[in-house]
Order: C-alpha cells, then sequence, then structure tokens
C-alpha cells in the first residue's frame, strides 16, 4: 500500500480542517481549511532537495562507477581468456 507524503490533508473526520500527516499517522495539529490554501510550512516541507546525480559531482561519480565497472569486467575477461579447463582450453 503506497502512502502518502507528509502534508496537510482534509482532516478526515472533521471535514472543515485540515490535519498534518506525518507519513505514517495523523498528528494532533490541525488548522481551519481556507481557500487560501494550507499553512505556510508546507511551501517549506513540499521543496524538494537536489539529489546528488543533479549535481556536477554527482554525474562525476556516477561516470567513475560506470568506468570502473567496465575495467573490472574487462580484467575478468581477459582472465577468463587465460583460463585452462582440464583438457579444455578457452580460445
Amino acid at each position: 500500500m503506497i502512502t502518502p507524503p507528509p502534508g496537510w490533508y482534509s482532516d478526515p473526520q472533521t471535514p472543515r480542517l485540515i490535519r498534518w500527516w506525518d507519513g505514517e499517522r495523523w498528528t494532533a495539529h490541525t488548522h481551519l481549511a481556507t481557500s487560501s490554501g494550507p499553512p505556510a510550512a508546507v511551501a517549506i516541507q513540499s521543496e524538494a532537495l537536489p539529489t546528488a546525480e543533479d549535481t556536477p559531482r554527482g554525474w562525476l561519480i556516477t561516470a567513475a562507477k560506470i568506468a570502473g565497472g567496465l575495467f573490472v569486467m574487462h580484467l575478468t575477461l581477459v582472465a577468463c581468456d587465460r583460463l585452462a579447463l582440464g583438457p579444455l582450453t578457452l580460445p
């Protein structure tokens, strides 16, 4: 079951109120529901923080991980190329 993210939502018991959902349960924090929208704290909570992939350094780290993986795969293939299995020898 997917639960909604933390935020202000219509109170399930009192429709004229909005209640804070902490991501797991309803809290005791309520406000009157108005047409002007939820309290200002919601705007702060809803801003997405940049992830590592959004920064130039994050892309560099990702590229280094891919290059490292390719290098390890190359070394593995070279080692397997020289591997002898009893009477059979791989080309």
